[in-house]
Formats: structure tokens, C-alpha cells, sequence
């Protein structure tokens, strides 16, 4: 999979100007509203950069939700565990519903 065309990126850029725009995609960060939640729900500002699995993590570390048990969907579609924020299209602030499967 070409990491360019994923990140929206012209392809004639070099190795240089991919590493700035990764940089600037590390430190750009959104305000995300996670909702959904047996607390109901709650904010927190997270990098572009981070993947699903990371948020997912966090989301545990923080709420006490098993990780297993996390399902988060964007505009009603699951988002896949290994893509990043920036792969999903996140460019700005964005609501993600948590499912939670009781085991």
C-alpha cells in the first residue's frame, strides 16, 4: 500500500518532505468526543497520528473498558484496528460512538 496516496499525499514527494508531513500530522491533534459510554461520555484531544489500537488502549487505560470489548465507529462505520486518525479522514474535531460487547 502506497503510505502517500493513504495519507493524501502527492506522490512526487521525497523522503524529505514525507518525513516533514509525518512530523506535522505527529503533532497536529483534534478534539475527539467519545460517546456511548455506561458514564456517558467524555472528551480528550488526541494526535492524528494514533491508530485505532491506540485509542482503543487509552480508552481502557482510562474508562476501564476492556479492549476486546471496544467496538469505535465514525459516522456509523467500524474503524479498523491498524489505521491511524489521518488514514480514517479525521482533520478536525469528530464525535466517535463507542459499542461495548458484554462478554
Amino acid at each position: 500500500m502506497d503510505l502517500l496516496k493513504l495519507h493524501n499525499l502527492p506522490t512526487e514527494l521525497g523522503t524529505e518532505d514525507f518525513e516533514k508531513e509525518s512530523a506535522r500530522l505527529e503533532g497536529e491533534r483534534v478534539e475527539i468526543t467519545f460517546v456511548g459510554l455506561p458514564d456517558g461520555e467524555f472528551k480528550k484531544k488526541i494526535s492524528l497520528v494514533y491508530t485505532v489500537q491506540e485509542v482503543k488502549a487509552m480508552i481502557e487505560a482510562e474508562q476501564g473498558i476492556r479492549y476486546d470489548s471496544i467496538t469505535l465507529l465514525l459516522d456509523d462505520k467500524e474503524m479498523a484496528d491498524p489505521m491511524s486518525l489521518s488514514d480514517l479522514g479525521v482533520n478536525g474535531d469528530a464525535t466517535f460512538r463507542i459499542q461495548i460487547i458484554s462478554s
